[in-house]
């Protein structure tokens, strides 16, 4: 049994160690962007030498 309830919504004061995330989160989304260098920028455009799924394609873009 998981000590981790099953509400549909838990409350963040139950994992404090996530504080440090959310106040970094541009930092560490930052960084991501700087080590996946500027072909994750290219998915789906062909220049990659490869194709990707539409579905992907839409995922990456965003909304």
């Amino acid at each position: 049994s998981s000590l981790v309830p099953n509400d549909p919504v838990l409350d963040i004061r139950d994992f404090a160690w996530t504080a440090g995330l959310r106040r970094q989160w541009r930092a560490i989304r930052d960084e991501a962007l700087a080590v996946s260098g500027p072909a994750a920028t290219r998915v789906g455009t062909g220049r990659t030498g490869r194709s990707a799924s539409p579905e992907l394609c839409h995922i990456v873009a965003g909304p």
